[in-house]
């Protein structure tokens, strides 16, 4: 019978380092930009081309029309320079470094290939029958945003096993709370939030309201490519 009530929870948030992946480049002097509207870039490049003491770009291609989106390749530019000032442009709505990509390596997590939810090579039942997981790793495979912003995922479920070594290196750490020394020192009204909170029993102790928690918290951000799991 389904209980649609879930007797414990808790939250545990995650980094999503996760698995394995490809390794990313930056390619000098190559942004890809989200622009405001089509004038805004226009502008833009005409007031490049004006000021002579800063360097001129030598080759954009539009990726979007309705996105306004643009790759620009800047000539004898410093790199980090450049990303700061359309960073801070009113006109760029996005920006980011453009980048090498390399194909990712097959993990060598034991498990894997009975994972077919990830990649079903028709062991698990219907080919291909499965999330295409092998193709968004290629795209990214999470840890920082392209701003650097490290992304983390909040997961509410039962209990969780806070040493398995899938998840021992990406769970998150509340920094700003000193572990068990029964003071709210974040003052977010949780005593000891370090890991997370067991909202069921009121504590810090994420272990004792199941396991269901590991399991999903290894969907959404194991590591990999450690030889386990």
């Amino acid at each position: 019978m389904f209980k649609s009530v879930l007797h414990f929870l808790m939250w545990s948030i995650l980094l999503i380092s996760a698995f394995f992946g490809y390794s990313q480049k930056v390619v000098p002097n190559e942004f890809i930009i989200k622009w405001k509207d089509a004038k805004a870039a226009e502008k833009f490049y005409q007031n490049k081309a004006k000021n002579r003491s800063v360097p001129a770009f030598y080759k954009t291609s539009l990726l979007s029309v309705p996105l306004c989106l643009e790759h620009i390749v800047f000539s004898d530019a410093n790199h980090q320079v450049e990303l700061e000032e359309l960073k801070n442009h009113p006109d760029v709505m996005f920006v980011q470094a453009n980048h090498f990509i390399e194909e990712r390596n097959i993990p060598d997590d034991p498990l894997i290939p009975q994972q077919w939810q990830y990649i079903n090579n028709g062991n698990g039942g219907v080919l291909n029958a499965d999330l295409d997981m092998d193709l968004a790793w290629d795209i990214t495979t999470g840890g920082i945003t392209s701003a650097g912003d490290t992304i983390v995922i909040c997961v509410i479920d039962e209990g969780i096993n806070l040493n398995h070594p899938d998840l021992i290196g990406n769970l998150w750490i509340n920094h700003a709370e000193i572990p068990s020394n029964g003071i709210d020192d974040d003052n977010n009204g949780y005593i000891d939030d370090y890991r997370g909170w067991n909202v069921t029993a009121g504590s810090d102790d994420l272990s004792e309201a199941g396991s269901h928690g590991t399991p999903v918290c290894g969907i959404t951000g194991a590591r990999g490519k450690i030889g386990l799991g």
